[in-house]
């Protein structure tokens, strides 16, 4: 299941994606890891320039394991920055993403945050 958003006064796109899926415990961070290294190699598939400002960062969170990256990339001469988080339970796994210009995104980043951390999966 998946749902975006779009927020027009700071050229923002925001993407929530979520599936079952039975992972044991100590699998969650290798599992992580290997999908945010997919997603840097399909972004720089997309967008050469592409590039996470700062190593992925690994937490716990509401009692299940998150990762999260920043990027910056161009898309038609325009630089953007990427936030990615994926959660992951032992049930469950989440994605979300959002995207801005590059000169709004702390703006775009306070609206987008607190729903990233209200996200709860089981």
């Amino acid at each position: 299941m998946c749902v975006d958003l779009i927020d027009l006064e700071t050229d923002g796109a925001l993407g929530f994606c979520a599936k079952r899926q039975d992972t044991p415990a100590e699998r969650i961070d290798t599992d992580l890891r290997k999908g945010a290294d997919q997603r840097v190699a399909d972004q720089r598939q997309r967008w050469p320039d592409f590039s996470v400002r700062e190593p992925s960062r690994f937490r716990s969170s509401h009692g299940y394991k998150t990762l999260t990256e920043i990027s910056d990339f161009t898309v038609n001469a325009a630089r953007r920055v990427e936030f990615l988080a994926w959660a992951q339970s032992e049930s469950t796994r989440a994605s979300m993403s959002g995207s801005s210009a590059a000169g709004q995104f702390e703006r775009f980043a306070r609206a987008f945050l607190p729903v990233l951390d209200s996200l709860r999966i089981p």
